[in-house]
This record gives structure tokens, C-alpha cells and sequence, in this order.
């Protein structure tokens, strides 16, 4: 049994390694970046912008760099509990987490019980019926 637990858990490290450069390079995808859209939203909204105070930006977040050393950059606070800073929040992105975990956890065990409420009797009906 602790065998089995161990190569679970070593294989949860590859899995994790995969699951977060897809989700970084989805988020990369679309065209431009944060600042790209702020840009377009201030054009839109008929103000000023300044094309080397966003430059400055892009260098102090590292969004000039290319995709591998923005998501090493990314991941490398991970075991710290550092998951970055929120542009749009300006916030760090822990406590914005941490806020809403709660409410998370709310609905993931409403969704359980309902689940499991169903599961159960339908198990065993069609373990009895078979």
C-alpha cells in the first residue's frame, strides 16, 4: 500500500509539471499582453498614453522576456507561496486567492454532497439489479 501511495505521488510531480505549462501558455496565447490591453482600453476611453511608460512596465514584469524565462520566472515563487502580482488588482495574487478559497470550498462540498447524495442509491440499485 505505501508503495503504491509513493509512485502516486512521484507521478502527481510530472503532472503538475504539465498541467501548469499548459495553463501558462493558454494564458499566453491570445495576442498582446496586459499592458497591450490597457493600451487599447485608454485609447478607447479617449486618454493619453505614453508608449515608453508602458515599456518600462513590460520590463519590470518581465513580459519582454521570451515565454520560457517569463514562466520560470513564474513558477520559481511556487514552493515560496509567492504566486506573482496582480496588474489588474495590483495586488498580490496569494490573498486574492486566499479570499475566495472559502467560498470555493463552499460550492466544491455542496457538489460533493449532492453527488454523493445521488451516488449511493444508484450504486446500490445497480449493484442489486443486476
Amino acid at each position: 500500500m505505501i508503495a503504491f501511495i509513493l509512485r502516486r505521488l512521484l507521478a502527481m510531480i510530472p503532472l503538475l509539471f504539465i498541467v501548469s505549462v499548459i495553463t501558462f501558455f493558454i494564458i499566453q496565447l491570445p495576442p498582446g499582453d496586459f499592458f497591450d490591453t490597457m493600451q487599447a482600453e485608454i485609447a478607447t476611453s479617449g486618454g493619453s498614453q505614453d508608449a515608453q511608460m508602458f515599456q518600462v512596465l513590460r520590463m519590470r514584469y518581465g513580459l519582454d522576456q521570451p515565454l520560457y524565462v517569463q514562466y520560470l520566472r513564474w513558477i520559481q515563487g511556487w514552493p515560496e507561496g509567492d504566486f506573482g502580482w496582480s496588474m489588474a488588482w495590483n495586488s498580490p495574487v496569494l490573498p486574492l486567492v486566499m479570499n475566495r478559497l472559502v467560498y470555493t470550498l463552499i460550492l466544491g462540498s455542496f457538489a460533493l454532497l449532492i453527488t454523493v447524495t445521488y451516488a449511493i442509491p444508484v450504486g446500490v440499485y445497480s449493484a442489486t439489479h443486476q
